[in-house]
């Protein structure tokens, strides 16, 4: 299949263009087979008139589409289908932060800070007869997304709403060859000494030691570094 373009229009770096014919697929995809699950990224689309599939098994396990303006996300069940359709629409021509989460009992639809939540039916996602994570369509010639994705992530767990924030709000920036700028705002904390650690990764494991920082009397804020 022809792979999307990556151009240099994505939130900080590099996104990914699809169009009407691109979109790619993973097919050693065995660690997705999972009974809870989290996907979030952000989107340009183009057009949206139609079912766009952001992600999806093959098989129809899952899929997490934007279908005329809405967002769906659907579950194939052990047990039966469930499925979900937001209220408020994704806007074209605009980045928008999208996401779904499923544990079992519900299903929450995201559009930046603001979610939705349906009540599931308690079944788990199939994990038999499974085959490739497509992105940007739902096959091969159906149902292709049209417009720029930025910022993937999957997860085989449902993140909370507060984590789900955390993700919206953050800010990962390359701001040269070897460095990389990390912010997150927190706003509404409480007077207390919160804990707070940094890693990253290259291919090896880098972390800072576990520190802490008290809100409400003293404070003790520094920049920590890995290295």
């Amino acid at each position: 299949n022809p792979a999307p373009k990556a151009i240099n229009n994505g939130r900080y770096w590099w996104a990914r263009i699809f169009d009407w014919v691109s979109y790619l697929a993973a097919t050693n995809t065995g660690w997705l087979n999972t009974s809870y699950i989290t996907i979030f990224l952000r989107v340009n689309p183009t057009n949206v008139s139609s079912d766009k599939t952001i992600i999806g098994r093959y098989n129809n396990t899952y899929r997490f589409r934007i279908s005329n303006w809405l967002l769906r996300l659907y579950i194939n069940g052990a047990n039966g289908t469930v499925s979900a359709t937001s209220t408020f629409s994704i806007p074209t021509n605009q980045r928008t932060f999208i996401g779904a989460t499923y544990d079992w009992t519900q299903i929450r639809l995201y559009k930046n800070m603001q979610y939705e939540t349906y009540a599931a039916a308690y079944w788990a996602i199939r994990t038999d007869n499974v085959s490739s994570l497509v992105i940007g369509a739902f096959n091969s010639s159906s149902e292709k997304y049209v417009g720029a994705m930025d910022e993937l992530f999957i997860y085989n767990r449902a993140l909370t709403p507060w984590e789900m924030n955390i993700a919206y709000q953050s800010n990962l920036k390359k701001i040269s060859n070897n460095e990389w700028l990390f912010t997150r705002v927190y706003t509404g904390l409480t007077q207390w000494t919160y804990n707070y650690e940094i890693a990253a990764t290259d291919g090896s494991w880098w972390n800072t030691i576990n520190r802490n920082i008290t809100i409400g009397t003293a404070t003790v804020p520094w920049a920590p570094t890995c290295t």
